[in-house]
């Protein structure tokens, strides 16, 4: 397992993150930007491949053990891997970053947790529903990042 964890950190120093500072260069937008999506999207977007490939290629499909894969990776990075973090590592909180975050993270939790008890039966229109709620919630979500990030540094140039 260890060799594991030190060959994905290889990776993505060697590779990851020189092509996301790369396009963040390039495109000349903010970290927390940055983060909010093409971090995230590198970092989440085996997980949900997986997910999805494992409910599609299954002759019994399990969207439940897909879903509880997706929720474990989800805690399992805001807890251990940003207790790993601060262990190696003490450094300042930004603290309306990280109430935001939370407070998304536990709407977004939310939301699987209505679908999961008003939903009997899938169909496409409640896939298509749920979806697109994500869809407006992570979209609400990267507004918010932008204004924020606007409001910190008009905040510092004033100051």
């Amino acid at each position: 397992m260890l060799l594991l964890f030190v060959l994905i950190s290889s990776v993505a120093d060697d590779f990851f993150s020189p092509c996301v500072s790369s396009i963040v260069a390039h495109l000349k937008i903010s970290e927390s930007v940055a983060g909010a999506t093409f971090l995230a999207f590198g970092n989440g977007a085996p997980d949900i491949f997986g997910a999805v490939a494992s409910v599609l290629s299954s002759p019994k499909p399990k969207a439940g053990l897909a879903l509880g894969e997706l929720l474990g990776a989800g805690i399992f990075v805001t807890t251990m891997v940003n207790a790993t973090i601060i262990f190696v590592r003490p450094f300042r909180i930004d603290v309306f970053a990280t109430l935001r975050d939370l407070i998304f993270y536990i709407i977004a939790l939310s939301w699987i947790l209505f679908v999961f008890l008003y939903s009997h039966q899938v169909t496409i229109s409640s896939v298509t529903t749920y979806f697109l709620g994500y869809i407006l919630l992570y979209a609400f979500y990267l507004i918010t990042v932008v204004v924020g990030h606007h409001l910190h540094r008009r905040e510092k140039v004033t100051t």
